[in-house]
């Protein structure tokens, strides 16, 4: 006896609600649903002046002036972390001086915030990046702070940012520092301050949180606001060009290690002046160049992408910054301007009618962590929040599984085949199911593969399952990175689609056409003959 069966109505009607809530869930994770939710696009976007971004410049830091050097190891580094940037030796910097504004055109005496940022290269192919502003506190303790302060900044409500400082009191600490502390005339001789709290971990695994600061041996020599507008809107530019064609600027990097309790999670709360600091070695800085056709122009000086023997710390910011610079590189890099079954069908016969129960449970498996890879890749780059980077790892080793599955289950399929499909299935149903499944088997295996070249162009470390370090299959290259993680992010909802569609056209076969072909993939039970 037959199965009771629902009308075909309301069959496809429970396929459409099945599908529509998969689709919201998606939509969901993705952030459609949820306006208030700090993305990076809208991050990103809040920094925009009123008379729209300085197309082709970073959307923050737009102002700056390329240099290249290395870095000069004193081997001292090596005690708190293994990294090979800390043993003795020199390293080679390409970097960038600039200025903390959205206007690439901004008078250099209107921007009180300067930064530098600087990518350290190793022998063993890794890198340190790192950007570093003048300030001793962060403005802001979080990033929605951070982007509530962008918001009422440029507010003509003159209640904008009395209320932000209400809400936000930590802010008086910055807003003191640019009031009082003392302007220079060069970047040579300005203090450079890395912020967020870094974990160092050492040869024996233990780990030491840290911050760290270039210090510059240059004399200060302060001037005022108005001095220093009388030098011309890009004074320092010039200023550092001429100062270094006259002989290499210095900086000592001086890294500062955190006491038990010392907070590491809000860059607004400086640590005592009495931790423990160890000179690490120089930076020296050789040669400037402009930013135009200058080495640093399409550098993301992206504050994760750490050698081994550096990693994040419960700070949310370098979540928040890594997230928000991708967008911010995207933006600046051109993609703005990328038997009877008692239906009158025939059913799939006995013989062979079913998968091998090894190709059922690499189906089933796969799919669990083909939607949950899927759901943590949208979720991931749609906040910036300290999540991020526990959802990267997640999403990572995923991918690596579902690529080593997809081989296993490739090769499965080739040496036991598959059922054939019903006789009566109409030819475009036919052909629509074998270009799914051509599909299916592209995007499982290029997908992880389009995601590890990305990030070896990033020149980010490809760690999965928490420690197996994979080499990287590109050589590294911004823009290739920008280009692959479009197309790594589209596919993805390409990928989603076509699971949908998938699972709609399993439930047609399995509540309308009732052909059999569900039952292939589906049962778990003895085959039923007859």
């Amino acid at each position: 006896m037959s199965a009771p069966r629902l009308p075909v109505l309301g069959s496809l009607a429970l396929i459409g609600v099945i599908a529509a809530l998969s689709a919201a869930a998606f939509a969901y994770t993705v952030g459609w649903f949820s306006p208030e939710r700090l993305t990076p696009d809208k991050l990103v976007a809040a920094f925009a002046p009123p008379g729209g971004p300085s197309l082709g410049h970073r959307r923050n830091h737009a102002k700056g002036i390329c240099f290249t050097g290395e870095f000069d190891a004193n081997g001292a580094g090596s005690e708190l972390s293994r990294a090979e940037v800390f043993v003795k030796g020199q390293y080679p910097v390409v970097g960038r001086f600039n200025l903390g504004t959205a206007d690439a055109n901004a008078p250099d005496a209107t921007v009180r915030v300067r930064g530098l940022g600087i990518r350290i290269s190793t022998p063993d192919g890794q890198e340190w990046r790192s950007a570093m502003i003048d300030a001793p506190v962060f403005a802001v303790s979080t990033p929605q702070g951070f982007y509530e302060l962008l918001l009422a900044a440029p507010s003509k409500d003159p209640d904008a940012m009395p209320k932000f400082i209400a809400a936000h009191p930590e802010f008086l600490a910055f807003a003191g520092w640019a009031k009082t502390a003392p302007w220079t005339g060069s970047y040579a001789q300005d203090r450079f301050n890395g912020l967020n709290a870094f974990m160092f971990v050492d040869k024996t695994g233990a780990e030491h949180a840290v911050r760290w600061s270039l210090l510059p041996t240059a004399p200060l020599a302060p001037v005022t606001p108005d001095d220093l507008a009388k030098r011309g809107p890009d004074f320092l530019e010039q200023e550092i060009a001429q100062r270094v064609a006259s002989g290499p600027q210095r900086w000592t990097m001086a890294v500062t290690v955190a006491n038990a309790g010392d907070p590491t999670a809000d860059p607004t709360k400086a640590w005592p002046a009495d931790r423990r600091t160890v000179e690490v070695g120089t930076l020296v800085v050789q040669k400037i160049e402009v930013e135009q056709d200058g080495p640093c122009r399409d550098v993301n000086f992206d504050p994760t992408i750490l050698p081994d023997g550096i990693n994040v710390s419960d700070d949310p910011f370098p979540a928040a910054r890594s997230s928000a610079y991708r967008v911010s590189y995207d933006l600046r890099t051109g993609i703005e301007g990328l038997s009877s079954n008692g239906n009158g069908r025939q059913a799939m016969t006995a013989a062979g009618s079913r998968f091998t129960l090894l190709q059922r449970a690499l189906h089933w498996f796969m799919a669990i962590c083909i939607v949950s890879m899927l759901f943590i890749g949208v979720g991931m780059v749609s906040t910036v929040m300290p999540k991020y980077l526990p959802l990267l790892a997640i999403h990572k080793s995923l991918g690596i599984s579902i690529f080593v599955l997809a081989v296993i289950r490739l090769a499965v399929r080739l040496c036991y085949g598959a059922p054939s499909l019903p006789a009566d299935l109409p030819e475009p149903m036919k052909l629509a199911a074998h270009l799914t499944h051509y599909a299916f088997y592209g995007l499982m295996l290029a997908m992880p593969l389009i995601g590890w070249g990305m990030l070896s162009a990033g020149g980010y470390p490809v760690v999965v399952f928490g420690g197996l370090h994979l080499p990287a299959i590109l050589p590294q290259s911004d823009r290739l990175h920008t280009w692959l993680w479009n197309a790594h992010f589209y596919l993805a909802f390409a990928f989603f689609g076509l699971v949908l569609m998938h699972l709609a056209a399993a439930l047609i076969h399995a509540l309308i056409r009732r052909d059999g072909v569900f039952q292939t993939m589906a049962s778990i039970g003895p085959q039923q003959n007859g």
